[in-house]
């Protein structure tokens, strides 16, 4: 099978590309460490140009997997060609080398792309100056690909013949060759047309296709019109440099060990051209070069599945046809052992006295005591004498106690040539009719095991043939299902879904930990930590933004402590959460963070230990048609936690309420406030009167409630008034029933303004150009006309006083109210960006998880690459949907396309068809995997569909999301051992 482009593919890529100058590069991506895309447009038009290195070049119009976080070499061509138009694309010399200019003038950047032996992409600037190698590598003493240095443009575009100069170059080299060598393989090196453009001129010319020097070919009479097949391929090599060729997918038949499924076409190559030695095999025609490239290279790997699938087959059949075959020959020995005993039998009973004679020659000389090799030596003696009998015996095996005799048939007649004499071993302990009989026993003995012998394999071969059938089977299920597979984006991390329905991620190394939070954490998450080092960091995917439900912060709480290094120790630890804008990447001044490393800005909210016991479990994806069914589920789950929430929410408003009454009983003033909470603080928030916001430092009620930051009060206040409890309670009433903490705040702020006067306050509020003062002014004048008028009126004394006072409390209440509605409270709560950063893999025993206490979140705590924000906006929506086509309760009505293992809290299976519960131990995952695999498949109401599906798990897929050693727990385990 081809897997890498040719000199002539190179010329036709090349040709194929011109189109494509002009447009602009919208941006870059790295599939992998070898694979780049470009994209480019241009007004409406777009095209993605994909090369890999040492391998192929060709524009795509398949959606292939970009990796989540760009290499260097993908930042470092981002930073240089992005935006930049497509000047020139150019094939340097006759090498398979291609030369892509971006920009021009001083702007001018090159990227060349070199497409032989390993290959490499190197980015240069104008002058050829190299500013990034994907492979930095030495040819020679000299010649070095690294940055800083010159590529070499001029030696390689030196040559720009493909062919030979003329007919003497062209003898002179096959002069040098051998008789006997291959004529195409002997050209290949000395031109640039390839192997399938040679191939294809000696076809044409006349000559076989594996001509060789001496056979098909003449040194004396072939030359000239070799010369000529040679020119023809220049002009062709010319031909598909000026125009745009089209495609040809060469296919391949591969006969299937199963005659129902007929022949299987893959691919075998692809060409720009229709070569006269493809002519006749299966094809795919496509309209351009690039249509096919594209084309071979996204099918291959299905492919190369497809023939695996037809190699078990072929397997499976040949493992069968060899015991039948195996049963076979042992009937047929059986049978050959049956008559050869016959014949030997008959052959004593008809020399019988010959037989006895020498018998009893054998015994009287053993009878003597002569040694072996005498008596050896007295039947040689007695044979060359011309004694009958001793010219019968034809050796002595006298350590088994027999002799061999050569033995006929004397009533046979002389011509007869299937009357052979043949060599008999007689027991010389019995008797010749006793050597007879026990010859037609072992017959018997023979015969009969036979007719056992076809029995068991009658019974052997069906069972393997019913093994067979069920083996391939399997092999096209399995070949099915993975092709389904579709590997969702999260796996590649520690990852589970929580009883509420919600995703949990969780890096396995340092630098996945840095991915996670940089590429994953985004607005609404949470982020949690085991409170031990050497953890990993978990985050909890909440789209929504809405509070976490208990039930979700104690599982995620808990898979951050079992993905530590407390699973191994087998000790029971605490976790801690915060919010997505308190995670940071930003170090203090003079000093960093390591890969894996976060700065965790304000406070942390700690989850109470939980014991370490986790599920695995088996989740099935969903057909699109089914998904609607089970999503339900997940809502029926997240009904039931919003009920208990709001019945917590009612308690502790009961709580705020009898803590409100007994504050109230205490005597305290209501200055008017600027209330300032520390910025790191996260807060509720609790509607006024006017309905406008008051935040206070309550951190979720889920939870035990961490302490409350420091509040900053600023006021001007005269001292209060004796009806200061009057006051309140009236205020109190209007405002409806406070929460908890507000009472101690304004507790403090009495405190600390108790001893301001009213001119004091005034001034102070004239200094902050407060609006309150001139509010204050109108109202002491209308309060002014109103007690003028009370004194005007002839009342008593007493009354006058009664009346005026009244009149000041409420005056004092309605300022007091406004004060209230105004209140202050500064808390820096800055919009982040989402997060984006370089996928690289380590370890991370070394995460340090710092906390700094009272600081400001950062502006930007991540800075996120949105490069294409549309891509990343769909990839958002998407990673929430992923839950919800997984399902753990498949009924017989779904349609289930593949199985996904799970390791998740226990809680969070309760509702699972197949699961075990895992606590630390000292059994290996993968081994613990397989019994829980085992003893799923064992499931009486496990239908075959499931199966299957739990039988196409990989063993790698399985346990990869266990913490470590482990030990499994389920009824039917020990059941399944015995």
């Amino acid at each position: 099978m081809k897997n890498k482009f040719a000199s002539t593919d190179v010329v036709a890529a090349v040709s194929g590309l011109k189109r494509c100058i002009g447009m602009r590069v919208n941006n870059i991506y790295d599939i992998d460490n070898k694979t780049y895309l470009i994209k480019l447009n241009r007004q409406e038009e777009k095209s993605t140009l994909l090369f890999e290195s040492g391998i192929r070049l060709h524009l795509t119009k398949f959606d292939w997997p970009k990796n989540p976080a760009p290499s260097s070499f993908t930042m470092k061509l981002r930073k240089h060609l992005k935006n930049k138009r497509l000047e020139n694309v150019n094939q340097v010399g006759v090498d398979r080398v291609v030369d892509l200019q971006f920009g021009t003038g001083e702007a001018a950047y090159h990227v060349i792309v070199e497409l032989y032996d390993r290959g490499n992409v190197i980015l240069t600037d104008l002058n050829y100056i190299n500013l990034s190698v994907l492979r930095p590598r030495k040819e020679g003493d000299d010649l070095r690909f690294a940055v800083r240095e010159i590529y070499p443009i001029d030696r390689i575009s030196s040559k720009t013949s493909a062919g030979l100069g003329s007919i003497e170059e062209l003898k002179r080299i096959l002069d040098q060759l051998k008789d006997g060598e291959n004529l195409k393989r002997a050209l290949n090196p000395h031109v640039e047309y390839g192997s399938a453009l040679i191939e294809h001129v000696l076809v044409e010319a006349g000559f076989p296709a594996n001509a060789c020097i001496g056979k098909g070919y003449s040194k004396s009479d072939d030359a000239d019109r070799l010369f000529v097949a040679l020119k023809n391929a220049e002009n062709l090599l010319q031909q598909l440099r000026h125009e745009d060729s089209k495609g040809f997918i060469i296919q391949r038949e591969e006969k299937r060990a199963t005659a129902e499924n007929g022949p299987l076409l893959t691919f075998e190559s692809f060409e720009p051209y229709l070569w006269c030695h493809v002519k006749n095999s299966p094809r795919l025609d496509r309209d351009s070069f690039h249509d096919a490239v594209d084309e071979f290279f996204s099918k291959v790997e299905s492919q190369k599945l497809d023939l695996k699938v037809i190699q078990q087959e072929k397997g499976a059949l040949k493992k069968l046809d060899n015991i039948k075959k195996d049963h076979e020959n042992r009937i047929r020995t059986l049978q050959a052992q049956a008559e050869d005993d016959k014949v030997k039998a008959s052959l004593i009973e008809m020399n019988v006295d010959v037989v006895e004679r020498a018998i009893l020659a054998i015994r009287s000389e053993l009878a003597l005591q002569k040694s072996w090799k005498d008596i050896s030596d007295i039947v040689k003696l007695s044979a060359a004498q011309g004694d009958t009998v001793a010219k019968l015996i034809k050796g002595l095996k006298l350590e088994t106690n027999q002799i061999t005799m050569l033995l006929s048939n004397p009533y046979a007649d002389a011509d007869d040539d299937d009357e052979k004499p043949l060599k008999v071993d007689i027991d010389i302990g019995i008797s010749a009719p006793a050597n007879a009989r026990k010859y037609y026993d072992m017959k018997r003995t023979a015969t009969k095991k036979e007719k056992k012998t076809v029995e068991a394999s009658v019974k052997a071969f069906k069972s393997a043939e019913k093994k067979t059938k069920q083996m391939l089977r399997e092999v096209a299920t399995t070949s099915t299902i993975q092709k389904a597979r579709h590997v969702f984006w999260f796996e590649k991390f520690f990852w589970c879904i929580t009883s509420d329905g919600y995703l949990i991620v969780g890096g396995r190394d340092q630098q996945q930990n840095e991915l996670v939070v940089k590429r994953h954490l985004k607005q609404g998450d949470i982020y949690f930590h085991a409170d031990v080092h050497g953890a990993s960091s978990i985050v909890v995917k909440n789209p929504s933004g809405q509070p976490l439900p208990p039930r979700t912060i104690q599982e995620a709480a808990l898979m951050s402590v079992c993905y530590s290094i407390a699973w191994e120790a087998k000790f029971i630890a605490s976790s801690w959460w915060v919010y997505w804008h308190q995670v940071s990447k930003t170090a203090p001044a003079g000093e960093y963070l390591t890969t894996g490393s976060f700065m965790i800005r304000g406070k942390k909210n700690f989850v109470p230990p939980s014991p370490l016991v986790i599920g695995f479990g088996i989740m099935f994806r969903l057909e699109d048609s089914c998904i609607e069914r089970h999503r339900q589920d997940w809502k029926i789950q997240k009904e039931e936690q919003t009920d208990s929430k709001n019945t917590q929410v009612e308690a502790d408003e009961e709580v705020a309420l009898s803590e409100s009454e007994d504050e109230e009983k205490e005597k305290s003033t209501f200055p008017d406030t600027v209330v300032r909470l520390n910025e790191s603080e996260v807060v509720h928030q609790i509607k006024g009167e006017d309905n406008n916001d008051v935040q206070v430092t309550i951190i979720g009620q889920l939870l035990n409630e961490p302490k409350k930051s420091a509040v900053e009060i600023k006021t001007a206040s005269q001292k209060p008034p004796q009806s200061s409890k009057k006051l309140e309670e009236g205020n109190l009433n209007k405002q409806g029933p406070s929460k908890r903490g507000q009472h101690g705040k304004i507790k403090k702020m009495k405190e600390k303004y108790r001893d301001q006067d009213e001119d004091e306050r005034a001034l102070r509020m004239q200094l902050l150009q407060s609006s309150g003062a001139q509010k204050e002014k109108k109202k002491k004048d209308a309060k002014k006309k109103k007690q003028e008028q009370i004194q005007s009126k002839s009342q008593p004394f007493s009354k006058q006083v009664t009346v005026g006072l009244a009149e000041i409390k409420e005056d004092i209440e309605t300022q007091r109210e406004e004060l209230l509605q105004k209140t202050e409270v500064n808390i820096s709560n800055e919009k982040m960006e989402n997060r984006e950063m370089k996928d690289t893999l380590e370890m991370p025993d070394q995460v340090v998880v710092s906390e700094e206490k009272g600081s400001k979140p950062e502006k930007s705590v991540v800075k996120p690459d949105t490069d294409d924000e549309e891509e990343g906006e769909e990839k958002a929506k998407s990673e929430s949907d992923d839950v919800f086509k997984l399902t753990g309760q498949p009924s017989e009505e779904d349609e289930l396309l593949f199985a996904v293992p799970i390791v998740t809290a226990y809680s969070a299976l309760s509702n699972f068809k197949y699961k075990v519960k895992v606590i630390p131990g000292t059994s290996k995952r993968g081994k613990a995997a397989k019994a829980a695999l085992q003893m799923f498949t064992m499931d009486k109401t496990a239908s075959q569909r499931e199966k299957d599906l739990l039988k196409s798990l990989k063993d790698q897929d399985v346990a990869r999301n266990l913490p470590g050693k482990v030990k499994i727990l389920a009824q039917n385990l020990n059941r399944m051992k015995k």
